[in-house]
Formats: structure tokens, sequence, C-alpha cells
């Protein structure tokens, strides 16, 4: 499915205009401990937009990508919160 012309513009400059709606991690600073972490991805709508976005491709797809894309989206967030655990360090984070 191609976007229009019209669309894509309207994207573009929705993205470029609007960065500060999204707030991500904006009260990360606050965090500490592990309930914190686990409970981190459940407080934001960045988040939940996130896991819905993903759950609409997955539902959109046929045979066994069906239910690859959700597993290897939390597959990815565990691997996320093994390197936290683990005090992975990583640049600019």
């Amino acid at each position: 499915m191609r976007l229009s012309v019209k669309r894509r513009h309207f994207c573009l400059v929705s993205l470029l205009l609007f960065p500060m709606l999204v707030e991500a991690h904006a009260a990360s600073a606050l965090a500490s401990g592990w309930l914190d972490g686990f409970a981190h991805p459940l407080h934001g709508w960045d988040h939940l937009l996130a896991m819905l976005a993903v759950g609409a491709w997955a539902a959109q797809q046929r045979g066994a990508l069906r239910w690859q894309l959700p597993l290897s989206f939390v597959a990815v967030m565990g691997v996320g919160g093994v390197a936290g655990f683990s005090s992975v360090a990583l640049p600019a984070v």
C-alpha cells in the first residue's frame, strides 16, 4: 500500500513538528530499583502505542509470522531487561 503524496508530507511534518509530544522516558531519572524497571513499560503511552502497533502489524500477517512478530518484540524487550540488569553500558543511554 503506497501513501499518497499529501499523506506522506503530513506524516513528515508531524514527525518534525511534534517530537515533544512523545516525552519518552521523562521520569527515568526518578526510577530506581527492580520494581521501577519492571513497571516502566506499563506506565507510558509511548510503550503502549509501540505494543499496539506491533500487535496490529502482526494481525495483518499470515502464517507463523503472525506469532513471530509479537514474540520477537517481547524477546528483544527481555534482552534489554537483561542488559539493564547486568549494567551493560550503552553510549548515549
